[in-house]
């Protein structure tokens, strides 16, 4: 979601188009499979300034410290993101890790932990929080404040109108909508 504010907003995104659009992702996954391989290779990233790139919690700490980063961290329950990655799982018909829910949730909440001490701590970096649902219940306001965040005359307009509600349909407690 906050990639596709971004790019509506006027930030040009980093993105391979390699993973399709598709049911879970309708409007595409925002992604470069470069990040991946961060921790091997990050010379890409000075092609990279100014622009958005998708970096999963895992990978924000490979971030070197010779690339200033601004990192925006979306704030959901890691129940919601066990549920939306399940569906998503079940819907391309794959099977996940074998870990039972509660050890993924815990591997899950370390790994963004991780990801936010490196944030607070890396003298060239720093962060936001914005949740998940904040942004569904108040994009233009979200939208401001990643903007002001980010120091840039972004069109808020544009990037709450990019803020989809009906694509937002896994909560912690459970499915938000169950006809999609």
């Amino acid at each position: 979601m906050m990639m596709q504010m971004l790019a509506a907003g006027g930030v040009e995104v980093v993105a391979d188009d390699v993973r399709a659009a598709d049911d879970s992702n309708p409007r595409g996954y925002y992604e470069d499979e470069r990040v991946t391989r961060l921790a091997r290779d990050a010379a890409w990233l000075s092609e990279a300034r100014g622009k958005a790139v998708k970096v999963v919690a895992p990978l924000v700490p490979m971030i070197p410290r010779s690339t200033p980063a601004l990192v925006i961290f979306m704030d959901r329950p890691i129940e919601a993101v066990l549920r939306s990655q399940r569906a998503m799982l079940d819907r391309l018909g794959r099977r996940g890790t074998g870990l039972d829910d509660d050890r993924l949730a815990a591997a899950l909440a370390a790994q963004v932990r991780r990801a936010k001490a490196w944030a607070a701590t890396a003298p060239h970096a720093a962060s936001l929080h914005i949740n998940y649902d904040d942004i569904v219940i108040d994009p233009r306001g979200q939208a401001e404040r990643v903007a002001a965040f980010l120091g840039r005359d972004l069109d808020a307009g544009a990037m709450a109108r990019a803020v989809d509600p009906t694509l937002r349909r896994q909560t912690a407690a459970g499915v938000v909508r169950a006809d999609l």
